[in-house]
């Protein structure tokens, strides 16, 4: 074996040179491909973004239209079931004027103002009791005293305008005087 032999010179054939830096080449490029491709994603990505804020915007100004007429509904019906009751107080005066009778008057309001209370009964809306009770300022309004020796301290003896609660919460309270002084 010579020297000639050992020595190892590689021979490269056109072909394969211009594969070769065609290989470098593409390594160079997918060493800029990935940060331009993060750079389009996120691009992407804020566009996305910015095309679902608009939606959620949109439909959340939706859901407080939907709101908002919900409520004119729930209204207008609340005030469409009072009309009757409406009706039967114009009758009750109209048949008393006609009538020239006080009695028959009673009669009809008295009826009417049951009406009006099943009503307001199914619209969740019931009365506090006051009259007997101990005077509780989440219910009840005092405006004054009686001197009663009949009924213990704090209790309530007289009702000056009736308090309601509406689903259990105080929608008006008692107006009372209380026993004591």
């Amino acid at each position: 074996m010579t020297s000639e032999n050992n020595t190892y010179e590689p021979q490269y054939t056109p072909d394969e040179a211009v594969k070769e830096e065609q290989e470098e080449n593409s390594a160079a490029e997918m060493t800029v491909d990935p940060i331009a491709e993060a750079q389009a994603r996120i691009a992407e990505l804020e566009k996305s973004l910015v095309y679902l804020q608009s939606d959620f915007h949109n439909y959340r100004r939706r859901k407080e239209e939907d709101f908002i007429a919900q409520q004119k509904y729930i209204a207008g019906q609340l005030l469409k079931d009072l009309l009757p009751i409406l009706d039967n107080f114009e009758r009750a005066l109209q048949f008393a004027e006609q009538t020239q009778s006080f009695e028959k008057l009673v009669s009809g309001v008295q009826g009417t103002q049951k009406q009006l209370a099943t009503f307001l009964t199914k619209a969740g809306i019931t009365p506090i009791e006051a009259l007997g009770l101990e005077f509780d300022p989440t219910y009840h309004e005092a405006i004054g005293y009686t001197a009663d020796s009949d009924q213990p301290e704090n209790t309530i003896t007289e009702e000056l305008q009736k308090g309601y609660l509406l689903h259990g919460r105080v929608l008006r309270p008692t107006v009372v005087k209380v026993a004591g002084g």
